[in-house]
């Protein structure tokens, strides 16, 4: 079977306009990237870094109604649920954190460590996609013990 010139161009053609059609149905299809990276430093309150803190990324806490305990005492205001961890991680020798794969979204970075304490980032952290985002530091302190009742 013998081809013309035309009838090999169409078909070259052709070939060349299906390929880039089954490419761009692939690319469609492939998923988004949807999730960043967040990084910082957690310090004791002598400012030293803290090795093996845990790290939690949680969604900020909103708190329904208005005027703390005395509101939910007479049932104005419901106490806030601590929100689940979207991500976590662990500081390492030098008090660095990295937490990749957090769904892009505004949280705050938790951490906490034995004997060291617990803090939070002071502002929301906003992760985009396919962005890396520092926290900042997080300063670790030791609650003082709950008043007797």
């Amino acid at each position: 079977m013998r081809l013309s010139a035309f009838s090999m161009l169409t078909l070259a053609a052709g070939l060349l306009l299906g390929t880039a059609a089954v490419s761009t149905a692939l690319a469609a299809d492939a998923p988004a990237v949807t999730t960043g990276t967040i990084t910082g430093l957690v310090v004791d309150k002598d400012n030293n870094p803290v090795k093996g803190a845990t790290v939690s990324v949680v969604p900020p806490m909103v708190r329904a109604g208005r005027g703390g305990k005395a509101a939910q005492a007479a049932g104005d205001a419901a106490p806030a649920k601590r929100p689940e961890p979207v991500a976590t991680g662990t500081t390492g020798d030098d008090g660095k954190f990295k937490i990749e794969n957090v769904p892009a979204g505004k949280y705050t970075v938790m951490a906490k460590a034995d004997g060291k304490g617990q803090g939070r980032t002071k502002d929301v952290v906003e992760v985009k996609a396919t962005e890396t985002v520092d926290a900042g530091t997080i300063t670790l302190m030791v609650r003082p013990a709950a008043a007797a009742k």
